[in-house]
């Protein structure tokens, strides 16, 4: 898209990052001096600090309302922010919500982030794409646009198989303790590699696009972190092992990964409950004010950011 040219010889995609040292600093000034006042069918905030937290002043009302300004009455904002409905940072993303329907785009339906064979979990935390416009985006509101979206197959001209990681790394029943590092391709260590490929041989089926081993033979934790040593000997948390510590071993196959998280979402997205209930919709989320909705999964305690009072992540958790 950013190739692509509109009539007048203009980008179909601009990116903000390119253009600007900050996102709202662009809407306010330079798209106005760069476009003519001319406004946008899409925007997309996908804005992360090193800790992968959006900076607070990307997340209040009046942000959003500024955005609301550069689009027409059917245009789309798009946000990615993570968080959960129940569990840590649910009110992250309901603040978001609740802030971008302060903002005027009171349409707004959520699509989390959900592998084709995983089932929904509302308590953990998740990449969120939110959908918000002026005007009605929902799935039964606008059908036809969904079942395009349903039909649609992430990167069609590759095969699977072809685009794979294979990576290790040592945790125990708490949490990760080493940085995940590829598996060497060297052929002194292909022995060890078919080792640990057969042990993730059992949860290996077409249904699945990542498969695992949990490794507690130490001797083969030795080779593996040897092996890792060999290639990367700075890696954080495998220059001693515990004996305490686990091996994870993780094969990743890219392109149906891709496509298994895509089904998975937009089924997820379009999911109802009987009485034609929308699981996702903002209203099934946060309530009609923002004071909650009737669902078991709704968001609690749903906070409004603005520019007086912004996301504080610590707080909001």
């Amino acid at each position: 898209l950013r190739e692509q040219k509109t009539s007048d010889g203009r980008p179909r995609l601009k990116m903000g990052a390119a253009e600007a040292v900050d996102a709202r600093q662009y809407i306010r000034h330079e798209s106005l001096r760069d476009d003519d006042g001319r406004q946008y069918d899409m925007v997309i905030l996908d804005a992360f600090t090193d800790g992968s937290t959006i900076p607070p002043h990307l997340m209040t009302r009046e942000f959003f309302a500024e955005v609301a300004d550069i689009m027409p009455e059917d245009g789309i904002l798009f946000s990615n922010i993570i968080g959960s409905y129940t569990g840590p940072q649910h009110r992250v993303l309901g603040g978001a919500i609740r802030a971008q329907h302060a903002a005027g785009l009171v349409h707004i339906h959520n699509m989390p982030l959900k592998r084709q064979d995983r089932s929904f979990d509302p308590s953990v935390p998740r990449n969120n794409l939110l959908m918000a416009s002026a005007q009605a985006i929902g799935p039964q509101q606008r059908a036809d646009a969904w079942s395009r979206l349903a039909d649609w197959q992430p990167y069609p001209e590759l095969p699977m198989g072809r685009y794979v990681s294979r990576l290790v790394s040592l945790y125990d029943d708490q949490r990760a303790r080493s940085v995940a590092v590829p598996v060497s391709e060297d052929a002194a260590y292909r022995e060890l590699s078919e080792r640990l490929r057969s042990r993730a041989s059992a949860t290996r089926s077409r249904q699945n696009s990542m498969w695992f081993a949990i490794i507690e033979d130490p001797d083969l934790i030795a080779q593996v972190g040897q092996m890792v040593l060999d290639g990367h000997p700075n890696a954080r948390g495998w220059s001693r092992i515990p004996a305490y510590l686990k091996l994870q071993y993780l094969e990743v196959d890219w392109v149906h990964h891709a496509r298994a998280a895509w089904a998975g979402t937009i089924g997820e997205a379009r999911r109802q409950l009987p009485g034609r209930i929308l699981v996702h919709d903002k209203l099934s989320l946060i309530g009609e004010d923002g004071r909650g909705g009737a669902l078991e999964h709704s968001i609690p305690r749903v906070p409004l950011f603005t520019d007086a009072r912004p996301n504080a992540d610590i707080f909001n958790r």
